[in-house]
């Protein structure tokens, strides 16, 4: 499990090329030492390297999803008098949902599985 690994599984999840990807790598970094900080001293990172990887990716696709939907509202596309708009509660609560379920398949890695099946992590 490395930056790199878990920088694919976020461009999987958000959609963004490499290149849309890039400006997102230090929220990878921070995402990594987050969790890192929290896990048990006896985790074998080899074994669930792969699960810590995404785990930590829908973390960060959260936290890309609520800046988004903070600097965009909710237009998506917009061309003179048509416009086209998402619902922005849906969209933050399928990337709400992602972050859980990604975070509750290794709970039971960390020290402190609360902290981190809250979304405040």
């Amino acid at each position: 499990m490395d930056e790199q690994s878990v920088m694919e599984n976020f461009m999987l999840l958000s959609e963004l090329s490499r290149e849309e990807a890039e400006p997102w790598r230090g929220l990878c970094h921070w995402a990594i030492a987050s969790v890192f900080a929290r896990l048990q001293k006896e985790v074998d990172l080899i074994a669930w390297g792969e699960a810590l990887s995404y785990a930590i990716a829908t973390m960060v696709y959260y936290k890309y999803t609520l800046r988004r939907v903070a600097q965009n509202g909710s237009t998506v596309f917009s061309a003179g008098d048509v416009k086209l708009t998402e619902r922005t509660d849906d969209i933050l609560e399928a990337a709400e949902i992602l972050y859980k379920e990604g975070m509750a398949s290794v709970a039971h890695l960390f020290e402190d599985e609360v902290v981190l099946l809250g979304v405040k992590a």
